[in-house]
Order: C-alpha cells, then sequence, then structure tokens
C-alpha cells in the first residue's frame, strides 16, 4: 500500500478512553475495524487506539504502517495470546479507562459513551461489556452466563431475542472481550489478564471473575454495540482443545466462586433464572457496600487466588505455544485412538450383525422351500393324487 494514509484516529494529549486491540493475521478485518473506530465523533469521548502487533501476519504490519495513522502501534515479534496482548497494549495506554476489543469488530456511535455512562451510573461496577450483535444485526451476546461446571452460555434459550428489549445496563455473569471496559485502576489492582489462558478462549471468563473478586460488579450495557464478526480460522478440534485446556485451567483457579455460581440443569429457563437472580444479588451487595464505605482510592488486590505470573520474555512465548502445539498433539493422537477402538468396537458389532443377518437369511431360506413344499402338495391334492 502507497499514498498517505486513509485511517486517521483521533490523537488526543490527555485520552480519557484508551482502546486497546491485538491485531494477528486479518488485514481486511482489522481495517474495517479502524475505519469503524476512525468515524467515531471525536467531540464527546477524547480516546486513543493501543495497537498491539501482536506476532502479526507481514500483511497486517504493511497495512498499520502505510494506511494507519494515529495509533499507538506496539510491535511484538511474538504472539502473546490474547490476554499477553492486552497486557502490553496496557502497559502503553493514557487513559483512565482500558477497552478492551478485537480485531473484528465494528462500533457503532455511541459505542464508548454507552459504557462510560453505565460505569458512571454505577460505580460499583468494575467493567462494563457492549451489547454484541452480528453482521445481520441479531444478537450475539448480551453478557453471558458461566455456570458451576465451568461452562458457559448465552443467558436465553433457544433463538436469541430482539436487541431492542434490551435498554438499561444489567449485571451479568461475565462480558467477551471483544468489547469489554474496565477502569484502570481496577486493571491495575486484579494485575490485568491472565496470561495463562494462552493464547485464548475463557481470558475473558477469568478476568471477569477477577474484578468479581474486588466485590466488584460487571455490567452490561445496552447503550453501546458493536457488530462482531466471530473469528473462523481456527480449526474445530483445536478450539476443542483450547476450551477444554482453559476450562479446567479455570476450574482449578476459581473452586470456590464457581461453587455460587447457579447449576446448569433442566428446564433451561428455570437455570438461567437463577443465574439471574445471582447476578442481581450479587450487584445488589456491591452497590451496598459501595453506598457504606465508598473506595478512598484504588482498590486492593483480591487475596484470592494469587494471580499468575505474567510471561514477559519472547522465548517465554515461543516455548508455550511449542508446549500448547505438543499437547494439541497429544490430545489428537488420544482421539485417534479413542476413534479407533470406537471402530473396533462397531466392527464387532457390525460382524454380529452380518452373522445374525445371515442366520436370518438362512432361516428364510429353509421358510421359503417349507412353503415351496406345502404350494406343490397343494397342487397335487386339486388334481386328486397324493402328495
Amino acid at each position: 500500500m502507497g499514498g498517505a494514509p486513509r485511517i486517521r484516529l483521533p490523537r488526543p494529549a490527555r485520552p480519557l478512553v484508551s482502546v486497546l486491540i491485538p491485531a494477528f493475521r486479518n488485514p481486511e478485518l482489522l481495517a474495517r475495524c479502524l475505519g469503524s473506530l476512525a468515524g467515531l465523533r471525536r467531540e464527546t469521548t477524547p480516546f486513543e487506539t493501543v495497537l498491539v502487533l501482536n506476532g502479526a501476519a507481514p500483511a497486517v504490519v504493511d497495512l498499520v504502517s502505510s494506511a494507519v495513522s494515529g495509533a499507538t502501534v506496539v510491535p511484538s515479534e511474538v504472539n502473546r495470546g490474547i490476554a499477553g496482548g492486552f497486557n502490553l497494549g496496557a502497559a502503553h495506554a493514557r487513559g483512565d479507562y482500558l477497552l478492551l476489543a478485537q480485531d473484528d469488530v465494528l462500533a457503532d456511535q455511541g459505542w464508548i459513551e454507552g459504557l462510560l455512562d453505565a460505569l458512571a451510573r454505577y460505580p460499583e461496577a468494575g467493567a462494563a461489556g457492549s451489547l454484541t450483535l452480528d453482521s445481520e444485526g441479531r444478537l450475539q451476546s448480551a453478557g453471558a452466563v458461566l455456570w458451576r461446571d465451568g461452562s458457559t452460555s448465552p443467558p436465553w434459550p433457544g433463538e436469541p431475542p430482539d436487541p431492542e428489549g434490551f435498554t438499561e445496563p444489567f449485571p451479568v455473569d461475565y462480558c467477551g472481550t471483544c468489547s469489554l471496559m474496565v477502569r484502570r485502576s481496577v486493571w491495575l489492582a486484579i494485575g490485568g489478564a491472565d496470561e495463562a489462558f494462552f493464547p485464548a478462549y475463557y481470558v475473558d471468563v477469568d478476568l471477569c471473575l477477577a474484578i468479581r473478586a474486588l466485590g466488584r460488579t460487571v455490567l452490561c450495557a445496552p447503550g453501546s454495540r458493536i457488530r462482531h464478526r466471530r473469528g473462523a480460522s481456527t480449526s474445530l478440534s483445536f478450539r476443542w482443545f483450547l476450551t477444554g485446556e482453559n476450562r479446567r485451567r479455570l476450574l482449578a483457579k476459581w473452586p470456590a466462586a464457581l461453587a455460587e455460581q447457579a447449576e446448569r440443569s433442566e428446564p433451561l429457563e428455570a437455570a438461567l433464572a437463577e443465574a439471574e437472580r445471582l447476578a442481581g444479588a450479587r450487584a445488589r451487595e456491591s452497590a451496598e457496600r459501595f453506598l457504606e464505605a465508598p473506595p478512598a482510592g484504588d482498590p486492593e488486590p483480591a487475596a484470592e487466588p494469587s494471580p499468575q505470573p505474567a510471561v514477559r520474555s519472547p522465548v517465554d512465548y515461543l516455548r508455550r505455544e511449542l508446549e500448547l502445539w505438543q499437547g494439541y498433539g497429544e490430545w489428537l493422537e488420544a482421539r485417534v485412538t479413542e476413534r479407533s477402538e470406537q471402530l473396533r468396537v462397531l466392527e464387532g458389532h457390525y460382524r454380529n450383525l452380518e452373522g445374525h443377518a445371515l442366520g436370518l437369511e438362512a432361516n428364510l431360506a429353509r421358510k421359503d422351500e417349507h412353503i415351496a413344499e406345502l404350494e406343490r402338495e397343494l397342487r397335487l391334492l386339486g388334481r386328486g393324487e397324493r402328495p
């Protein structure tokens, strides 16, 4: 790409909000994302964009260097994962609020203001997430439910409801990091995102649990909207592997907190109602504590669980990625072994069924012979002959 930059992002002297975006491999989606930020009204909230080139592909680097101006660009020669990318971006951010975003989102007008308004109205909230729509305008996410077993789900059964039915901020178990605003003081108190959840999946769940461990709530703010295209570059089997690994990591890290979550059960509507009730009860308790004793300064770090140590060296990230792929290879081998055993069992069943079918065919042949003999005897009797 040549010529003057065509995506001009604001660069205020004193930003209130820092938008953090780790970028990896898709220049087309990133260009659309940054273009939507450049199109936001600038007279309302001063914001900066911190763009982390997270082991980015050459095409992404070329886009940013030749077509983007105004952003704070933070290079990383290795992929630090979602958590590591946000941590690196936060270290270069200047705003009082950190807005975590992904490079496949499109921001609607009022995106930033809707989140700021929710946090201003509810000072006990440590973070607020946007109402997330798909490319067709259908509701994709309005926060999410974290179940006792570490699994997650949307806060509704079946098809998503009309997004226009959401008007006021409401407490949730967690919001995704495709659009999540966190107070800087809260971010510092929890020590940022836990890079143990590498490279993705459950980063958002863990982050919101850490915020809740401070006595803060997490809100969904319908006044803030984005459009999000869920990534499809990761294979389904690799997503299953990562989700399973990081879910186990979450269960080991947050046993007490998860024990207080609703239990996923049937009917699902009743379980979702209980999850909503618990989220509301936590929010009321948090609000009451803030009314009784508003914090004088930054919140203290939560005593339990202790934060995971941050990984800083590029070599450590490469080593972690190697371990990840080795673990994935072992997981695939286990799945192949499991499928081979299932195939062996099925082959045994097939042979048994085949033997049974052959027996039925032989029995049927004997019956056919018996019927033919009876028909012959009937013909003889019809002619007055003795069989």
